[in-house]
């Protein structure tokens, strides 16, 4: 329940940033019994998938990532959004190489920086580099070459990312 009234309320808000150039409510008034809390969750993917579908990715929005503010951020960011739930509802199998490649992505050049910016994670004490099976490489922490090295497939960097797996997970 909890999962899906998070991902409903994200799915509304996103939408709303993309239709109204600003941010929606952050919460939404999801229900709690389960019929029509799938129903509510339904309606609100359709929209935001319809809205996604009709919208040119260079249409100027509102957006919590770095320039250029267009719709763009949000087919990126919603697809990994919901992937990822998926996936923590048990719903989603392997995750597609490429995709887990753009959310190691995302997660290095975007969110990392942000949540340093906002004060909301700790500077890393050294610089910790990052390379999937599939090509990818990254360096979090400062530019130039890392101290240390995790390397695996993409969807495993990805997962360990947001804390859904850890460094000693096969």
């Amino acid at each position: 329940t909890d999962l899906a009234h998070h991902l409903g309320g994200v799915h509304r808000w996103a939408r709303t940033a993309v239709v109204e150039g600003r941010p929606g409510p952050e919460t939404a008034d999801a229900p709690t019994d389960r019929a029509a809390l799938v129903g509510w969750f339904r309606d609100g993917a359709a929209a935001l998938l319809d809205t996604l579908g009709a919208t040119d990715p260079t249409t100027p929005c509102w957006t919590f990532g770095p320039r250029p503010h267009v719709a763009a951020f949000w087919f990126r960011r919603q697809a990994h959004e919901t992937v990822l739930h998926a996936r923590d509802a048990g719903a989603a199998g392997p995750l597609d190489p490429a995709l887990a490649v753009d959310g190691v992505d995302e997660v290095v050049t975007m969110f990392f920086p942000r949540q340093r910016r906002l004060g909301r994670t700790a500077p890393l004490p050294a610089a910790l580099g990052l390379t999937s099976t599939e090509g990818g490489r990254w360096v979090l922490g400062r530019d130039g070459d890392p101290d240390a090295t995790v390397s695996g497939p993409a969807e495993a960097l990805l997962l360990l990312l947001w804390h859904r797996i850890g460094l000693d997970d096969p």
